[in-house]
């Protein structure tokens, strides 16, 4: 079911259900470039069972309300990027969201639990971004977020949040950093150094990476952003292995020194101890984390009857 209404000249869709169980209901606020809520809200019904409410809102002013300081554009026929998120921020707060709390509550009878603030592209930048300006939203979702934007990971990293969030969600497609584009080309990097910051801070994160460039399967990887920030907290790690272009997975018990190996790629020649010990930026415990996990992917592999010669030629573990 839906409601449509107007608040502060922005076009807003409340997708709900008829029913809920539960007595209090997360709210998704997705900014988006065009109404696109109706196919992320069908989406995320084929993949998770748990109780929300989506609330998609259009007519956005995007390079001005989604950028967070004035930058030129970046390509002819469009506009420079004003700036002006706190603005919009401001707006969303005091004005936008209490409206529709309002309208939610008159719509499905139920009180709300939290807000989780959601966004694609430039929206997934300004997801991350309002964290700093308001501690409205407990959890933020950037799905291919612009975190190339000039200056955005020095300022993440020198300014406090306004508030501690429970989860940050990143993904991105794997060809979206390959471009001509200088500044867009350095996203696949930046993104991963702002998931590896908030995971250090004790905030839960994931990095999901996707097939494809940035255009491809938008509403999927919205819809997926939203299940894993709704699913309660994992008490495992999972460990992704490849040898010979087949996939493995084992699980190891969650350790909070997972979060400075997070996303990191290790090849299975390299994992002696003495080569180990001569990572830069890990600290002695993850070294030692490492280790374990290395021998016990191995010993994985072997149980699964692989090549050995292939193991120690082209097999690799990630740290999802």
């Amino acid at each position: 079911m839906k409601k449509t209404l107007k608040v502060e000249n922005k076009n807003i869709t409340i997708y709900y259900d008829k029913i809920y169980t539960e007595n209090k209901l997360p709210i998704i606020i997705l900014n988006t470039f065009e109404e696109d809520g109706q196919e992320i809200w069908n989406k995320t019904k084929e993949l998770t069972h748990k109780e929300y409410v989506l609330v998609s809102i259009s007519n956005i002013d995007w390079n001005r309300e989604m950028s967070p300081w004035y930058m030129d554009k970046l390509f002819k026929g469009e506009e420079n990027y004003a700036g002006k998120a706190d603005e919009y921020i401001e707006i969303l707060a005091e004005k936008i969201i209490p409206d529709i709390s309002k309208e939610i509550g008159n719509l499905v009878h139920k009180d709300i639990s939290k807000y989780i603030i959601a966004g694609y592209s430039l929206a997934g930048l300004f997801a991350i971004y309002s964290l700093y300006k308001t501690n409205i939203f407990s959890s933020a979702i950037s799905c291919s977020g612009s975190l190339w934007y000039p200056n955005f990971i020095e300022y993440i990293k020198e300014n406090e949040l306004k508030i501690h969030p429970n989860k940050i969600y990143f993904s991105l497609g794997n060809r979206e950093s390959k471009t001509k584009n200088e500044l867009m080309s350095k996203v696949e990097e930046k993104t991963k150094i702002a998931e590896r910051f908030y995971n250090k801070g004790n905030i839960e994160t994931v990095y999901e990476e996707n097939e494809g460039n940035h255009f491809q399967d938008v509403d999927l990887r919205i819809a997926k952003g939203i299940v894993w920030v709704l699913e309660e907290k994992s008490m495992s790690q999972v460990i992704e292995i490849i040898v010979d272009n087949k996939k493995y997975q084992i699980e190891w018990a969650l350790s909070e020194h997972f979060g400075e190996l997070k996303g990191m790629k290790f090849m299975l020649n390299k994992m002696a101890a003495d080569q180990i010990v001569t990572i830069n930026n890990l600290s002695e415990t993850a070294k030692i984390l490492l280790s374990a996990v290395a021998g016990a992917v191995i010993q994985h592999l072997i149980d699964k009857n692989c090549n050995i010669d292939s193991v120690f030629e082209n097999g690799y573990f990630v740290i999802k």
